[in-house]
């Protein structure tokens, strides 16, 4: 590596630990799941359209572990993990045609 790589590559480093200390929170302890799981509760009271994925998830897995021999989250859970699987899938297809095209245009400009 050249002096400029290391350059910037140090001063990626230093805008990234500024930033964490500046906005992030290293002394702040770790939020309890139970805070967090009663957070996610009054979320689906009041606005169940602005859950993400992730936090569908953990309130699935919060009913697995509160119903274990309940079938429904487990195929919830699923049906999530199939989906996110399918959606990679898709676009390392995408990814695939795009490098066969560009592999295709650069053996043509070469000629």
């Amino acid at each position: 590596m050249n002096r400029l790589n290391i350059a910037v590559a140090g001063l990626c480093l230093a805008i990234a630990v500024a930033g964490y200390l500046a906005v992030g929170k290293p002394g702040m302890p770790d939020n309890p799941m139970a805070e967090r799981q009663a957070g996610l509760a009054d979320k689906i009271a009041n606005a169940p359209e602005t859950l993400t994925p992730a936090e569908t998830l953990s309130r699935l897995e919060l009913a697995t572990r509160q119903r274990p021999n309940d079938p429904q989250p487990h195929f919830f859970i699923g049906e999530m993990l199939r989906a996110e699987a399918e959606s990679l899938r898709n676009g390392l297809q995408q990814s695939r045609s795009v490098v066969t095209q560009l592999s295709l245009v650069s053996a043509s400009r070469n000629e």
